[in-house]
């Protein structure tokens, strides 16, 4: 297949074509062919006339025409939607026009990717590996911590609330009907903080297979010589173009879920998380888990006892000292 066409990412390079002339107007009665496609990131006029007269709306997007006097002028995206539709040579000279760039473009990546060969390798090479890495640390924090801290986890995961809640013990001095006075106890919910979300492990075991995949495609791909694209037909070349651009979607989802971990894992945020559990023992284990997950010795009960008992005295300061639990409301 021929690739004569052409896509226009700048207007100054249509105006530096000789045939082409910013004043001429392009209507379905002088089409002749169309030279390619435009995207500019500015608006500009439209050239086409019909018969309720020229257009001159401006656009980002359409395409470069020729007519049968060979001027070449611009046919906005709307317009050719709107008045070129039912022309059956627009209609032909479009689907030829976006079969050359999609072949065209589509050799271009891929001749490209194969000239990289080793640098696209080790990329896909160095994703498993990191991808590997950050399921392992999810996979850890999962494993580590208890049920209590697991069912907020995979609620918070559902509803998107990530929010700690607690009740903060007041007492206020009350009269009785004696004129006696004595202390009256109340709960008042209140914020304590908010937990840095982490996704499911599923969707980096997920990743890590897609991941996985695509280094084996790769592998088997690779060994294509740029002469052998020739002879592969286009919707072919795209989906191979389409699965391998997807290396740098997992990238930006492993900078995510990695960004994501390390947040999570800081002390201070699972710390909060002492209060989303519903008993001593469930708190001692939180406690033992966020020790072991920041590299500290969780050995021995006394040790674990003096970290909760800290962590404790830390979020209660945060209430001027007053008794907190878990909100139970």
């Amino acid at each position: 297949m021929a690739t004569c066409s052409e896509r226009f990412l700048s207007y100054d390079d249509i105006c530096k074509r000789p045939a082409f002339d910013q004043n001429y107007e392009i209507s379905p009665d002088n089409f002749h062919k169309l030279i390619g496609k435009y995207s500019f990131k500015e608006r500009h006029i439209c050239q086409v006339r019909t018969n309720k007269g020229i257009c001159r709306q401006k656009h980002n997007n359409g395409w470069l025409g020729v007519s049968l006097e060979g001027v070449e002028a611009l046919i906005g995206c709307d317009c050719a939607v709107n008045y070129f539709s039912a022309h059956d040579d627009f209609i032909r000279e479009k689907n030829r026009v976006n079969d050359e760039l999609d072949r065209k473009e589509a050799l271009e990546k891929m001749s490209l990717l194969l000239e990289k060969k080793l640098e696209t390798a080790s990329y896909i090479v160095d994703l498993e590996k990191t991808v590997k890495e950050v399921e392992g640390k999810l996979s850890e924090i999962y494993n580590t911590f208890p049920n209590d801290v697991l069912s907020f986890l995979y609620d918070a995961q559902r509803t998107n609330n990530w929010d700690v809640f607690v009740d903060v013990q007041k007492f206020k001095t009350v009269k009785d009907e004696n004129g006696e006075s004595f202390p009256q106890e109340s709960w008042i919910k209140s914020k304590l903080g908010k937990i840095s979300a982490i996704s499911p492990s599923m969707d980096l075991k997920r990743l890590l297979d897609n991941v996985t995949d695509l280094r084996k495609f790769y592998n088997s791909f690779a060994t294509v010589r740029p002469d052998d694209l020739a002879d592969i037909k286009t919707p072919k070349l795209k989906k191979h173009v389409k699965r391998l651009g997807l290396k740098d979607e997992y990238a930006q989802l492993i900078v995510k879920y990695n960004e994501e971990v390390s947040a999570f894992l800081k002390e201070s945020n699972m710390e909060l998380l002492i209060y989303v559990c519903d008993s001593n023992k469930e708190q001692f284990l939180t406690t033992q888990a966020l020790m072991r997950l920041s590299g500290l010795k969780a050995a021995h009960s006394t040790y674990i006892d003096k970290r909760l008992k800290s962590i404790k005295d830390k979020m209660e300061k945060l209430f001027g000292g007053d008794y907190i639990r878990k909100s139970v409301r």
